[in-house]
C-alpha cells in the first residue's frame, strides 16, 4: 500500500471486534467472543467471500445474518492506524542511518549492546546486535518512539 487512503481502505475491511492474538491460532479472534473461526466457516459455507464476516463483511450479502455483532471499523480508527504507520516510517527514516552506521558487518563475533542518543527524539536508544544472525534490536526509552526487532 502506497498511500494513506490505501491504508485507511484496507483497515476498514475488518470488523471492529476482530482482534487476532499473535502466536495463538486457537484463540477466538473476536473481542466479543463470537467465535470468529466458526463464523468465518459459516460464511464460506454460505458462499460468501473468504474470511467473511470478520474480514470483508461489508461485501457480504447479509453480514448481520452471519454475525449480529458485526460492526465495520470506523474511519476514525482507520485514520489513527494510518497515522501510526506514517509515524513508524518517519521514525525509521530518521533512525535508519544511525542504526546502519552502528551495525557491525559482517555479524559480530560476540553480542553487542550500546545506548546512543536517539536520532528521532534525542532520548536514549538501546541497541543490540546478535552474534548468531547479525540482527539488530532497537528500543527507545521515550514512549511512542522507535522500537523494533529484526
Amino acid at each position: 500500500m502506497n498511500t494513506r487512503q490505501q491504508h485507511i481502505d484496507f483497515d476498514r475491511n475488518y470488523c471492529e471486534h476482530y482482534k487476532p492474538v499473535l502466536g495463538n491460532i486457537r484463540a477466538d479472534y473476536c473481542a466479543l467472543g463470537c467465535g470468529a473461526s466458526e463464523r468465518m466457516d459459516a460464511g464460506r459455507k454460505a458462499g460468501q467471500p473468504n474470511m467473511t464476516p470478520c474480514i470483508g463483511g461489508h461485501n457480504a450479502t447479509d453480514v448481520l445474518a452471519l454475525c449480529p455483532q458485526w460492526v465495520r471499523r470506523s474511519q476514525e480508527h482507520a485514520k489513527k492506524r494510518a497515522d501510526s504507520i506514517e509515524q513508524m516510517f518517519r521514525q525509521m527514516e530518521l533512525s535508519g542511518p544511525a542504526i546502519s552506521a552502528w551495525r557491525e558487518y559482517p555479524k559480530p563475533k560476540s553480542d553487542r549492546r550500546e545506548v546512543i542518543q536517539c536520532p528521532v527524539c534525542n532520548g536514549r536508544l538501546h541497541l543490540s546486535q546478535s552474534s548468531y544472525n547479525g540482527h539488530v534490536h532497537a528500543h527507545c526509552e521515550t514512549a511512542e518512539c522507535i522500537s523494533f526487532m529484526e
